[in-house]
């Protein structure tokens, strides 16, 4: 296992176990009563459903119930956010959603099957950079390069992310 494993593994642990320990002494009641349902508009075995699982799975060891993933891929994340948004509001449903959720699909879709005003974020797991990749012999290392320059002026595309250089 290498060290950024490590130190990502003792990190969520870490915030499993403090946010798990803050909602414990918020609430008088025993959260939770039952099974915990997660849903995820990611495929399984998708690159981020191991992390998915190894979150909830702590999870689920710290309130001492069963934790679930329900993997509900498709429609950009729409029919697990819908999943998620018409379920009980009571705490035994989540909705494990990826940014796109979120900031893309309200720019993009009219009609969407649920609010984004009906979630709320409770927590951060992680991040999942992307970066646009080439073959070693392609003649540029950067979108900003000549031949990838707009064919109507010498403005480079727009990046909208953080830079890799």
């Amino acid at each position: 296992m290498t060290a950024h494993r490590t130190w990502l593994r003792a990190g969520l642990l870490c915030l499993l176990a403090s946010s798990a320990s803050a909602q414990s002494s918020a609430n008088a009641q025993t959260y939770p009563a039952g099974p915990v349902k997660f849903i995820t508009p990611l495929a399984a075995g998708t690159a981020t459903d191991p992390a998915m699982r190894i979150v909830i799975d702590q999870l689920g060891r710290i309130w001492g119930q069963q934790t679930v993933l329900v993997n509900q891929p498709g429609a950009g994340g729409a029919i697990a956010a819908r999943a998620a948004a018409t379920a009980a509001s009571d705490g035994s449903t989540f909705l494990m959603a990826v940014a796109s959720t979120f900031a893309v699909l309200p720019e993009t879709q009219p009609n969407l099957p649920f609010n984004v005003n009906d979630f709320v974020s409770i927590g951060f797991v992680g991040e999942v950079p992307m970066v646009i990749a080439a073959s070693p012999t392609f003649p540029v290392n950067n979108l900003t390069a000549q031949p990838l320059r707009r064919r109507s002026g010498d403005r480079p595309l727009p990046q909208r992310c953080a830079r890799h250089e």
